[in-house]
């Protein structure tokens, strides 16, 4: 080899040294790009920790505290809920997989206490466990508050295709795929909720935010097309903590829900609260008439 191929060969050494390097660098990037994304689509958490036990004894503190004895069969919807999901595709699980189980949970609900909410979870919530009357009964009912909802609230769940059972390593997230177990499941239990609501009903939305009625929530996508006109007096609007200087009552996003109900026959009211004198009102007078 001549000098000037010897020095050619020196000069280029350290090129592809340094080329391999940032190859490898780059390979590794990518992995743990793919890493990260895996762990937030799968929230690297599956099913939850014993759910058929975390099931079945709410369902049977539900029913202690709120039904006759003898009236839920507990193991039965514990089945028909598993059975809805276990060996299935967790992306492709719909509504209707879940009939068995929602007829096997359904309760009467007396009229004028249905109350349903979009961003207010934990105010509706507090208004609807701390609100009642002398006589003990609760003034409201979220769909939370039903068996239903109180039998799987907080909880995760998912299996694969020709799995005997849950998949307790990972599940798809609520925007990972449309037809994913829980959010399937939540729009079911959303349509049943307000298909046997009745009498005056009320809805908590969050008047500080912009558009408080929003077209992607389960409210607006479910609830408000399955409210039934021929058992519907009326809806309440609720808005909370609306800001002092704007009626968020007279907003486009409240103007729109108006419409959606009228559209339906639907009369509707809207009324703008305070959450801190809802809840002084409520922890100082036994009365559902706290707005």
């Amino acid at each position: 080899m001549s000098s000037r191929q010897r020095a050619s060969s020196r000069r280029r050494n350290p090129i592809i040294v340094l080329a391999c390097c940032l190859l490898v660098i780059l390979i590794v990037v990518i992995a743990l790009i793919l890493i990260f994304i895996h762990k937030e689509r799968t929230s690297a958490k599956g099913t939850t920790k014993n759910l058929d036990v975390i099931m079945v004894n709410r369902c049977r503190e539900y029913v202690k505290k709120h039904e006759s004895p003898g009236s839920y069969d507990c193991e039965e919807i514990k089945k028909r809920f598993l059975n809805s999901v276990i060996g299935k595709d967790p992306c492709n699980i719909t509504m209707n997989d879940y009939d068995l189980f929602i007829e096997a949970a359904r309760q009467n609900i007396s009229c004028n206490k249905f109350l349903f909410w979009s961003k207010t979870k934990e105010f509706t919530h507090y208004v609807s466990n701390n609100s009642k009357p002398i006589n003990g009964s609760k003034c409201f009912m979220t769909l939370e508050d039903s068996l239903v909802g109180y039998m799987m609230d907080g909880l995760k769940w998912c299996s694969r295709v020709g799995m005997k059972g849950m998949d307790y390593t990972s599940c798809p997230g609520w925007t990972d795929c449309e037809l994913n177990s829980v959010k399937s499941f939540w729009k079911r239990a959303s349509s049943y909720f307000a298909s046997i609501a009745c009498g005056n009903v009320s809805v908590m939305l969050n008047g500080s935010i912009s558009n408080p009625f929003s077209n992607n929530s389960l409210f607006a996508s479910v609830e408000t097309r399955k409210l039934n006109s021929k058992n519907v007096d009326e809806v309440n609007i609720l808005l909370v903590d609306s800001p002092p200087h704007r009626n968020m009552c007279e907003s486009s996003s409240i103007h729109e829900l108006r419409s959606v109900l009228s559209g339906s026959k639907i009369t509707s009211k809207c009324i703008a609260l305070k959450s801190t004198e809802v809840k002084q009102c409520i922890s100082s007078a036994q009365s559902c008439n706290c707005f």
